[in-house]
């Protein structure tokens, strides 16, 4: 169906690469990040393609944004969270009525720190885990 899916919030979006990817499908985007330099390359992207007034991004928190979404999406930013029990129940508590939450994200397993580089990562400083484990 060519009906858009409602309003949407993209936790960690960075450049906007998935928000954008998805806008032609929702009625409004959010891109959440705390990047500077990452939220104004979106921000830049935004005005290049004359989305204002479907599409922002900020680096406040989404305590200070508030709102409840239809869909709230993730990628590849959940382990960079120390608390991600905590960060999953802020972001489902800012779901509408029946809205969804996906989180696409790394698996803990032997070869998770394989996906970060070995000289200039490591945990605690770019990253805080190897992802989620497969109860979670």
């Amino acid at each position: 169906t060519d009906e858009a899916m409602g309003n949407a919030l993209e936790f960690g979006c960075g450049t906007g690469l998935l928000s954008f990817e998805l806008e032609p499908h929702l009625q409004s985007v959010v891109g959440l990040d705390s990047s500077d330099g990452m939220v104004s390359v979106m921000r830049e992207k935004i005005e290049a393609a004359c989305l204002q007034q479907k599409m922002r991004a900020s680096t406040k928190s989404l305590a200070e944004i508030g709102g409840f979404y239809d869909l709230i999406f993730s990628m590849l930013c959940i382990h960079h969270i120390r608390d991600c029990e905590a960060k999953l129940k802020e972001l489902a508590d800012h779901l509408e009525h029946g809205g969804r939450l996906l989180i696409v994200d790394l698996e803990a397993t032997p070869n998770a720190r394989l996906f970060h580089k070995k000289t200039a990562d490591s945990i605690g400083v770019t990253y805080e885990h190897d992802g989620l484990s497969a109860a979670n």
